[in-house]
């Protein structure tokens, strides 16, 4: 399954997956690569507590999109 651009549409994804599967949760996605309509929604699945995987160079840039959306977020009053 694809993270899509955008956080909340790639919820709405994590949770009908939940829904249909209470017994595999989500704990790995594969990231591969950092275009915005491939990595986008990202941070939905981090903040489902799935662990990201990706390749090394990637790492740094969606670590700090990550964290950035993770603060905005926190700024202002939502959760993913």
């Amino acid at each position: 399954m694809d993270s899509s651009s955008h956080v909340a549409g790639t919820a709405r994804t994590a949770a009908n997956w939940r829904g249909r599967r209470p017994a595999a949760p989500l704990k790995y996605v594969v990231n591969t690569h950092h275009h915005f309509d491939h990595a986008g929604g990202l941070g939905a699945f981090a903040a489902d507590g799935a662990t990201i995987i990706t390749h090394d160079v990637n790492e740094a840039f969606l670590e700090q999109s990550l964290a950035a959306l993770a603060e905005l977020q926190k700024a202002i009053g939502k959760s993913s």
